[in-house]
């Protein structure tokens, strides 16, 4: 009767354990998919994301920030911060040396990861370096299958808010895409599947690079996730 009920206590703990492991586990990877998808919205989407794998230092790129994008780069740099995934320096950031200079972002630790969010197409020509070498290119489009929860999705369009959004003086939100393989039309997805209203979305091919401006009333949950 003894050996019974101490194996019945042995059992409990076990399945106790197992929860208490598993929920824990469940819950770094929801952590996990939240930060990831407010950087991915926070990443260059002008003319597709590009992969070179194997090239030497190339490879490692996560995106890169215009001079112009001070905010996107800091608030890519803040969410880092911030997060218990990521630490500062597993990145590097190298600035060009031009008077208005690019930041490109680097990391050997977790490029795998935001490489994981796109789907790749191989280029029909090679990309040729400083040193006149030459790799396999690929060109990169979202993967919408990534994004699987609500939470998921506020966060990428906050992220894309950041870097591709603005608020008139009149109060209207606006995204606003430069030469956009795929981001735009997750932003325009994700919009109307979290409740947002589409007021008009206009893509003009008569400017290079071509542009495409969504205008739209955030719900209410976004509004919230925007103006934090």
């Amino acid at each position: 009767m003894e050996i019974n009920r101490t194996h019945k206590k042995l059992l409990l703990t076990v399945i106790f354990v197992f929860i208490v492991g598993y929920n824990w586990s469940q819950s770094k990877k929801d952590t996990t998919d939240i930060i990831t998808s407010v950087l991915i919205g926070l990443l260059s989407d002008e003319g597709g994301r590009n992969d070179i794998p194997t090239h030497p230092r190339l490879k490692y790129r996560i995106t890169y920030f215009y001079f112009g994008e001070q905010n996107a780069l800091e608030s890519f740099k803040k969410y880092i911060k911030e997060s218990s995934i990521f630490k500062l320096e597993e990145f590097k950031f190298q600035k060009s040396e031009h008077e208005n200079p690019v930041t490109a972002v680097f990391s050997k630790e977790h490029f795998l990861l935001f490489n994981n969010y796109y789907k790749y197409k191989k280029a029909n020509f090679l990309f040729t370096d400083a040193d006149d070498e030459n790799y396999v290119f690929y060109w990169g489009r979202l993967k919408k299958s990534k994004f699987k929860s609500k939470n998921q999705k506020l966060m990428f369009l906050k992220g894309a808010f950041i870097r591709n959004g603005s608020i008139s003086n009149k109060g209207k939100y606006r995204y606003g895409f430069s030469n956009s393989a795929s981001k735009y039309k997750l932003v325009y997805r994700f919009l109307k599947q979290t409740g947002s209203k589409i007021l008009s979305c206009r893509s003009s091919k008569k400017t290079t690079p071509g542009s495409v401006v969504i205008l739209f009333e955030p719900s209410e949950e976004l509004k919230k996730v925007i103006d934090k």
